[in-house]
């Protein structure tokens, strides 16, 4: 399973099934026809960034042009942290630490306590997901981590423009109960490979570049998460498909959804033109 927590985190924190077909280069989509007053428009985001990374011109004139905001998350709910944190608990405070070889205990243990000065007795109790973040901060050496769904939260409270979310917090943090526990523990030492860095900065760079065959492709090598792209992206892209239509005839919407859900046959832009939209990209 080599790679697949890169292809994870480009899930929840933007994998894409590989077309040989290629993509238009853009993170900004717009959305019209198909009978709405006003256009709509989709942009790809990445959950933890680690860069003094800002919204371009395009998407800030984007955001200008709506009339309200859609993430993934309701992420101006006041209640969003106090979920998060009482989800991200094991059930019956079980620490999964039992699920580890001898070997990678000892190795994650070590670069807990070396980071967070607790180790796996303390925080085996985080679900493997939660402490996933944890470590890829460490691992990115990122002081000041930052998603680009804070920066367009941000602008759209500046701009009082109204925020909400796609899904619930309960429905998004609960996917992962569906992975089996074997293949989140095979995801964290994953992170702690010595290569890891080096393949999380490709994904950046091509984030920042906007380069969609690049995202792609460096998503495609993870093989391990092929089981689980149904899940976590494709079903999900269904659902939203029809709530982004009925959202859309009412108010000129902008929506952020991580860059993964963007891209590939199942994408949803793809399921947008097949429902009549026109959706192009905005350079």
């Amino acid at each position: 399973m080599k790679k697949s927590i890169t292809t994870l985190i480009g899930i929840f924190i933007a994998a894409v099934s590989f077309t040989a077909e290629a993509q238009d280069q853009s993170l900004l989509w717009k959305i019209s026809g198909n009978g709405l007053d006003k256009p709509s428009y989709i942009f790809g985001t990445i959950h933890i960034m680690c860069s003094d990374y800002e919204l371009e011109d395009k998407v800030q004139s984007a955001l200008a042009n709506s009339d309200q905001v859609y993430l993934e998350l309701d992420m101006d709910d006041p209640a969003m942290t106090t979920k998060m944190q009482q989800l991200a608990v094991n059930k019956d405070m079980k620490n999964f630490s039992s699920e580890l070889t001898d070997e990678d205990k000892k190795k994650l243990n070590e670069f807990l306590v070396a980071n967070y000065n607790a180790g796996l007795e303390q925080l085996g109790i985080l679900k493997p997901f939660a402490l996933m973040g944890m470590i890829l901060i460490k691992r990115i050496s990122c002081d000041a981590p930052n998603g680009v769904e804070e920066l367009i939260k941000t602008e759209a409270i500046r701009s009082k423009k109204e925020i909400k979310g796609l899904e619930t917090v309960e429905f998004q943090m609960g996917l992962f109960d569906n992975v089996p526990l074997e293949d989140q523990m095979v995801w964290i030492m994953d992170l702690l490979e010595d290569d890891y860095p080096e393949e999380y900065s490709q994904m950046m760079e091509a984030y920042q570049e906007e380069d969609l065959d690049k995202l792609e492709l460096l998503m495609a090598e993870s093989p391990g998460m092929a089981n689980y792209l149904d899940m976590l992206l494709y079903q999900r892209n269904q659902n939203w498909v029809p709530l982004i239509s009925e959202i859309s005839k009412n108010k000129s919407t902008f929506y952020g959804v991580g860059a993964a859900h963007l891209t590939g046959q199942k994408g949803i832009i793809s399921l947008l033109k097949k429902e009549g939209y026109t959706v192009n990209p905005v350079l």
